[in-house]
């Protein structure tokens, strides 16, 4: 028969196959994407399956839907997609064993496509409504038959069309057989494996099949119109089983629409309006109306299918109101239904329990409920009908509580009701004359019933109040610690103990931790643990728990709390502690300490809770708040809580901003969740990864973790709470692993992540192969780059050679350019010196006079042959042409003569210079005496020359056998000869101590203004070094400066020769006679020439050349008063002493430099009148242009005519005189037109008299304006000034105001506007006979005869 079927199947042809494959392409290319929707399209459910990722797909009859546990993807047909739905009226949906989902549809046979998200058709014939698995085998059946699938190939195998072959319901059994119940309703059909009929079972009760189902032994059960009828695979004939039939028995009057197998042996069994019933198989008990398990149903309701997921969720649809799901973890917060109703929405603030089990239940707002679950007794007590509440007025409880001797004690408003009651009844109720606020009561030992108040803690004895303590405070919580000793939660304070016979309160807990001492001080509530723990819940510091052992653990939001304000504690038989806040009820797991939080979205009737509002019993805990009653029974919810990992998908992935769908070739082949690795290149660095969890049970619960491992991105896990997407940008290319995790709803993380490797690979130029490339070109550029490198830098270095001695011979031009510089300023002072008195002895008429003059010449002549005697001895030592001539002799001779020669500078400055020796006495050694003078001779004029007056110099002379460190480049000998030339002079830097030796080296002008050749010292070092012996030269810590120098005087170092080379009347090239001649007697420089009035002109002379000094002063001194200083520090000091009429200065001279004291001297108001003749060695354009900047009135050059020196003085002085007529001559108007070119004031001193002719007209009128006034508002003192005015003018200050009144005089009487009393009162004169006698005594003439005359 199966044989004929398939002989009826055309054969596909080539055109066919064609079509087919085109369609197929369409269907991959083309996407019917579904719609996000937060509800069901459609409320008649017609089957549901579950995919192998965890979805539920539930068939409607206008579509499909895809359930994650939060959102709907609606998929509907679309007549112009052949990849959508064939129709919207889906019949029947099934998974084979390979997870794919078959559909019916009211248009054919389709299944889904995860790769692509959409759907590819299999048949699209009608009259096929139902789909059976078994094994790798689908059947589609209907009225138009039976089609045979292979679900690993899509293929069909089998097709039956007989009127045997088209059930209305369809099961397999375990054994791979299909059962069938025919279309009348009267027979059982067996199909094997091939679709072929082989049995069949006739009914005893014929009945329209409606539903089907195969229980776990294999049983194939059958709903029909009337009833149900389960067959035994094994016998092929109904069940025999009494039990089973006895169950079955209960629903033999149902139209049977729905059987469903659920995980806990249980079939659900679903009627036509006539509720949801259920058989438990392993006890064989019927249970009717079971609709209340399952979330919004209605007993009504026409039940349709019913599906058991992986979780073991039962899944119930019907054709009219959708469907609902009984959760396999749920928690139940409403154990009494019928409480559940009485309490829902209704602000529940306490509760107790009385006898016989009955709960009473206060409201703040709806009055007191008496509930007896075991009676059904329900009674609401309120104003309306009971006594108690209408002699109060009110229905709100705050307090409740049931004593040992069967009293109900409420608090009713602010008032206390003592009542008797039987069942859920009040009989009768004493009303307490105490108005108090109650938030708790309790009862000691003793039976007394104790309240914690809002005004403090009180107990009644009998119906008496009596007070306990903490009077006008808030007392939260009382419990009983123990037979003697209650516990009180003050508010503010802390935990109190209370002995209830001496009622003494003390402090019960304490601690250093300052967080837990601030959240003990807000006590809401208390409760005494079963371990000796004291669990304290706070206002908003969380719960603490306090164990004498352990101290103090505290519980937050850190830990798993919603709420940190704690209104109620308890705990179960379990040691499991229950805690009730302001925002959820929370559980810690007693043996992990783990907090678990449920909400109203797990079922709770509230969240917010009422402190104090709870009760626990033996087998149910109470929890009361503000839209109901949470009543538990916690052996049953603690079961409920599952470790059972969530189920993770990844959805989507974006890359660089882009949606990635499956597509060969692409980074994504199948769906991304499907994929372990991607691949990608150097430009996709940006990527987004979307993902869900799948679970149906409080889904926003699920919290998510994440992390990218590898390449130092994610160190840790990023913890992101409910958001579903990860965002990475700008990744470098690497290997790394996306993980997922999620945390269910009961708080427990999945163990094994969900992974996905990503790589991204680097960049073409960043690959293996492009870096052999480029390290290969690295090697061959590194290769010529060292070719010619080598190459440049044997350039370099034979540039940097010739740069080298060019900039050596460069540094040795300047230091030859310097040398001759210095040495032509030398040689021009002696020059000076013979040129003037060269020319001046044929006029000189004194043999003393021309005596001295020709010993001045001699002793110039001399230093000019010492100069150029050491220029050419260092030539010759340079070329090591300078013999040594050594003979043994007395030196002791040798240094006095020389510090003899000497004495004079030294006297002329005031310079103690002494000489010592040790041995003292005669020191014969072995030594050139010639290169010894001229080595202690430079040291010693050093020394002089840059000791300042009243210093010292010390000569030292020793023998010694060893030499200090400092002196060790002499020769070895057995005996040295140590000189030592120290003084307290200007010193030097540290730094420059190094260099004072190299040749023409010479500290800068503004380290020492001393003029030299900078080869002295050089000079001395290479005279040591041809004498074997060496030099140092150190700065003294108190000032000035220290050489020291060894010269070996071992015999055996040297040839000897007979006879001293130096005479010994000869030292430093000029005897002794002769120094003591030139300077002898009063006219010694320094000093004023004597026998002069004090009406002679006066010279101020800066020169630090004594020669040049005397010879200067022996010029001038006959007209003039000369002074004379050595540095300009002195000179200007001496100008502002003297005010002298002319200053002569050299330029280089210690302390200061003549450019300094030309600037000084022309920036001082008081002096800048004064001419200044710089007399100077430097005689280049630049030195000439440096001077005049700085003010000098004449630069003159040495060597210098004597008679010019003269006639420039003297140009000058008439210039000065003609100046002072011009002041004095002028009026009080601006006389700048009076100036001539060869007659004219300096800036300085044209603005100085400009403003004094000011301040003059501006107090003209003033007859007491004197000296003192002008002086205080020139901003002088009055010395300054009078010796201003008198030097620029000649007169003193008065004189010249009285001048200066009377030339105005006269030009006020020349332009007749005035008459001559007025012209005496307006210039200030105390009367008209003073200013008649004073014009008269300037002008020669009366004012009268002046006016008289018109001026004239």
């Amino acid at each position: 028969m199966n044989r004929h079927l398939s002989d009826k199947i055309p054969a596909p042809t080539s055109g066919r196959l064609l079509l087919l494959a085109l369609l197929l392409c369409i269907c991959k290319a083309v996407s019917a994407d579904p719609q996000a929707v937060q509800h069901l399209p459609n409320l008649t459910i017609r089957n549901f399956a579950q995919d192998k990722v965890g979805y539920i797909w539930i068939a409607t009859d206008n579509g499909l839907c895809r359930y994650n546990g939060q959102t709907y993807y609606y998929y509907q047909s679309e007549p112009d997609d052949p990849a959508s739905l064939p129709a919207n009226r889906v019949h029947d949906i099934r998974t084979d064993d390979e997870g794919t989902l078959w559909i019916a549809t009211a248009g054919g046979i389709c299944i889904y496509n995860p790769l692509y998200d959409n759907f590819e058709r299999l048949l699209t014939e009608r009259g096929l409504h139902h789909i059976t698995r078994s094994g790798p085998q689908i059947v589609c059946s209907g009225p138009a038959g039976m089609v045979l699938f292979d679900a690993a190939s899509r293929t069909i195998l089998a097709r039956k069309d007989s009127p045997y072959h088209r059930p209305l319901v369809l099961e397999a059994d375990l054994q791979g057989y299909f059962w069938g119940g025919s279309a009348d309703g009267q027979n059982v059909f067996k199909y094997d494996r091939e679709l072929g009929l082989c049995d069949s079972v006739v009914l005893a009760r014929p009945a329209k099949f409606r539903s089907g189902c195969c229980d776990r032994q294999g049983r194939i059960w059958f709903g029909t119109e009337q009833g149900i009828v389960v067959l035994d695979p094994a016998t092929g004939r109904p069940t025999t089983d009494p039990r089973l039939l006895r169950c079955l028995s209960h629903a033999a009057e149902f139209n049977v629409t729905m059987l469903a197998p659920a995980d806990d042996a249980t079939i659900y069994i679903g009627t036509q309006g006539d509720n949801l019933h259920a058989i438990d198989l392993s006890h064989h008990v019927f249970d009717h109306n079971v609709v209340n398990r399952f979330y919004k149903l209605n007993y009504t309701s026409d039940f349709s299918c019913g599906f058991c997921d992986r979780e073991g969720n039962v899944w119930v649809g019907t054709a009219d109101r959708g469907y609902s799901v009984r959760f396999a973890y749920k928690k139940n917060f409403s154990q009494m239904a019928r409480l559940g109703k009485q309490t829902l929405g209704k602000y529940i603030n306490a509760i107790t329990i009385g006898e016989n089990g009955t709960l009473w239940i206060g409201s703040h707002y709806k009055g007191l409920l008496g509930y007896n679950n075991r009676e059904y007794a329900t009674r609401w007590h309120t104003t309306e009908n009971s006594p108690l509440m209408q002699q109060l007025g009110s229905n709100g409880i705050t307090a409740l509580h049931y004593d040992s001797s069967g009293r109900l004690w409420a608090n009713i408003d602010d008032r206390i009701a003592v009542c008797t009651t039987e069942l859920v009844n009040i009989r009768s109720h004493t009303l307490l004359p105490d108005r108090v606020l109650v938030n708790r009561f309790c009862e000691d030992a003793r039976r007394r019933v104790w309240a914690a108040t809002r005004s403090g803690l009180v107990f009644w004895e009998g119906t008496r109040l009596q007070e306990a303590g903490f009077k006008e405070c808030d007392v939260q919580d009382v419990v009983r610690l123990d037979d003697s000793t209650m516990l009180a939660a003050v508010s503010g304070q802390g935990i109190y103990t209370v002995d209830t016979r001496q009622f003494d309160a003390r402090p019960c807990i304490e601690t250093a931790d300052s967080m837990i001492a601030t959240a003990l001080r807000r006590p809401t509530c208390l409760y005494c643990g079963k371990d000796g723990s004291l669990w304290i819940g706070t206002r908003s510091g969380g719960l603490l728990r306090y164990h004498p052992q352990q101290g103090f653990r505290s519980y937050t939001l850190r830990d798993g709390f919603a709420s940190n304000e704690i209104a109620g504690i308890t705990q179960d038989p379990q040691g499991n502690t229950w805690v009730a806040t302001s925002y959820g009820l929370s559980l810690i797991t007693a043996s992990t300490e783990r907090v678990t939080t449920y909400f109203q979205s797990d079922r709770l009737q509230t969240q917010q809770f009422y402190p104090h509002c709870s009760l626990n019993t033996a087998a149910m805990i109470y929890f009361g708040g503000n839209t109901g009653l949470a009543q538990f029974a916690p052996g049953r919810v603690i079961p409920k809580i599952t470790k059972s990992p969530v189920p993770l998908v990844l959805t989507e992935i974006r890359i660089n901003s882009i949606v990635q769908h499956p597509s060969e070739g692409k980074v994504l082949t199948k769906p991304l969740n499907d994929t372990k690795r991607i691949v990608l290149n150097h430009k996709q660095r940006n990527i987004d990864i979307n993902y869900e969890a799948v679970t149906f049970l409080s889904p926003e619960k699920v919290s998510y973790a994440y992390r990218l491992y590898g390449g130092e991105i994610d160190e840790e896990w990023n913890y992101v709470e409910n958001r579903r997407s990860a965002n990475y940008a700008h990744l470098p290319a690497g290997h790394y692993t996306f993980e997922l995790k999620a945390q269910n709803p009961d708080g427990f993380w999945n163990e094994e992540p969900q992974r996905l490797e990503i790589v991204i690979k680097p960049s073409p130029w960043l690959t293996w192969y492009a870096f052999l490339f480029y390290i290969a070109a690295a090697g061959g550029a590194a290769w010529f780059a060292n070719r010619l490198y080598l190459r440049r830098r044997l350039q370099k270095m034979e540039l940097e050679l010739a740069r080298t001695e060019l900039e050596r011979e460069k540094a040795l031009t300047n230091m030859k350019i310097d040398f001759f510089t210095n040495i032509s300023h030398e040689l021009r002072t002696p020059l000076s010196l013979i040129y003037g008195p060269v020319n001046m002895l044929p006029g000189i008429t004194d043999e003393k006079r021309s005596r001295e003059l020709v010993n001045l010449i001699n002793y110039n002549i001399q230093q000019l042959l010492k100069l150029i005697d050491q220029t050419l001895s260092l030539s010759r030592i340079e070329n090591d042409t300078l013999p040594l001539s050594v003979c043994r002799q007395d030196i002791i001779p040798y240094v006095n003569r020389l510090t003899d020669g000497f004495a004079c500078l030294a006297r002329e400055k005031n310079i103690d210079l002494q000489t010592t020796s040790v041995p003292p006495g005669r020191m014969v050694v072995a030594v050139d005496a010639d290169k010894f003078s001229k080595i202690l001779s430079n040291l010693v004029s050093n020394a002089l020359k840059y000791t300042p007056e009243h210093g010292h110099v010390d000569v030292a002379l020793a023998l010694t056998d060893s030499l200090p460190e400092k002196l060790a480049g002499a020769a070895a000998s057995s005996r040295y000869l140590v000189v030592s030339v120290t003084d307290d002079g200007i010193g030097m830097s540290q730094e420059d101590v190094g260099r004072i030796f190299e040749r023409y080296k010479r500290l800068t002008q503004s380290e020492r203004n001393t003029t030299g050749t900078g080869i002295g010292l050089h000079y001395v070092k290479q005279l040591l070094l041809v004498h074997k012996g060496s030099i140092a030269a150190e700065v003294r810590p108190e000032g000035g400066m220290c050489f020291t120098f060894a010269i070996p005087v071992d015999e055996t170092l040297y040839d000897l020769v007979g006879e001293p080379t130096v005479s010994a009347e000869f030292i430093d090239g000029m005897t002794a006679a002769a120094a003591r001649e030139i300077f002898s007697g009063d006219e010694l420089p320094g000093r004023l020439g004597g026998g002069h009035s004090e009406s002679r002109p006066k010279i101020v002379l800066v020169e630090d050349n004594p020669q040049l000094q005397l010879y200067c002063r022996s010029i001038f001194a006959p007209r003039f008063d000369v002074f004379v200083a050595d540095n300009g520090v002195d000179g200007f000091d001496l100008i502002n002493a003297e005010m002298p009429d002319v200053v002569i200065t050299d330029v280089l001279m210690s302390k200061m430099d003549g450019y300094e004291l030309c600037r000084k001297v022309k920036n001082d108001v008081v002096l800048s009148h004064i001419p200044v003749v710089i007399l100077t060695a430097k005689v280049t354009d630049q030195d000439k242009i440096v001077g005049y900047q700085e003010g000098a009135d004449v630069y003159m050059t040495k060597p210098f005519n004597p008679e010019l020196l003269q006639t420039v003085v003297d140009n000058l002085l008439t210039t000065r005189s003609k100046l002072r007529d011009m002041i004095l001559s002028e009026s009080g108007k601006t006389s700048d037109g009076a100036e001539t070119e060869e007659v004219k004031l300096s800036a300085a001193d044209r603005a100085f008299v400009d403003k004094l002719r000011q301040l003059i007209d501006n107090n003209i009128s003033d007859s007491t304006l004197n000296i003192n006034a002008l002086s205080s508002e020139m901003c002088m003192s009055r010395a300054s000034f009078f010796r201003k005015i008198k030097s620029l003018t000649g007169v003193t200050p008065n004189n010249f105001i009285l001048i200066y009144r009377l030339n105005r005089a006269a030009e006020m009487i020349r332009s007749r506007d005035y008459r001559l009393n007025e012209v005496a009162d307006l210039l200030g004169f105390s009367s008209q006979s003073h200013f008649s006698r004073c014009f008269k005594q300037h002008f020669g003439i009366t004012p009268k005869d002046y006016a008289t005359r018109g001026g004239v």
